[in-house]
């Protein structure tokens, strides 16, 4: 009988301490795990960033005639961040302001 309590002993009483861990600590667990999962995705991000190099004007621009394309911006805004890339002020080319539709004479 000794013999038998000791083994129901050996296998019963690591789970019921697994149960009673997970239960006293389950919820800070999933917070740790959600916290590290956040810090590995900001650290994959910047470390993709970092390693791609800096973007070109190109691939700016790009990307904002695709956000207007799908008309996620609208021309104002394209406008104003086509400016802003290509360090200008918004409204105005090499040749002097823009007057909408016209095209700019040479002088």
């Amino acid at each position: 009988m000794g013999k038998a309590l000791w083994t129901l002993f050996l296998i019963v009483a690591p789970w019921l301490g697994t149960l009673v861990y997970l239960i006293a600590r389950g919820r800070s667990m999933s917070e740790r795990d959600r916290a590290e999962v956040q810090r590995n995705k900001r650290e994959t991000g910047s470390y993709a960033r970092e390693a791609a190099g800096p973007r070109s004007t190109a691939d700016e621009l790009a990307e904002l005639a695709d956000l207007r394309d799908q008309s996620a911006i609208s021309d104002e805004e394209f406008r104003y961040a086509k400016a802003k890339v290509l360090d200008r002020e918004p409204g105005s080319t090499p040749l002097g302001p823009v007057d909408d539709g016209a095209v700019p004479s040479p002088t």
